[in-house]
């Protein structure tokens, strides 16, 4: 709700507060709130601390055949891809299995 607010800094807080961070171990039960992170990570301009954290998180819900998430992470690395300035790497992200 934050980040929609535009209150970045405050969602990052937020973040710090549960301990999260992009070293994190990735589990199941945390992984709706480390994909919360990254998206305060890239409203705050963080792209690169947030690339590499859905690579991650890609893997593990891959790994757990959480069609769902999977989806969600293809977006938001669309978007990072699109921030980036790079549009035929946000494309073949977006149009990615």
């Amino acid at each position: 709700m934050l980040v929609r607010q535009g209150r970045t800094d405050e969602a990052l807080d937020w973040a710090r507060e549960h301990g999260l961070s992009v070293e994190d171990e990735l589990s199941y039960l945390r992984e709706y709130e480390h994909i919360t992170l990254v998206r305060a990570l890239l409203a705050g301009g963080s792209l690169v601390d947030a690339a590499g954290f859905l690579d991650r998180l890609l893997q593990a819900a891959e790994a757990g055949c959480r069609t769902g998430s999977m989806i969600e992470i293809l977006v938001l690395q669309a978007l990072a891809y699109q921030k980036r300035g790079d549009m035929r790497a946000a494309l073949v992200r977006w149009s990615a299995p």
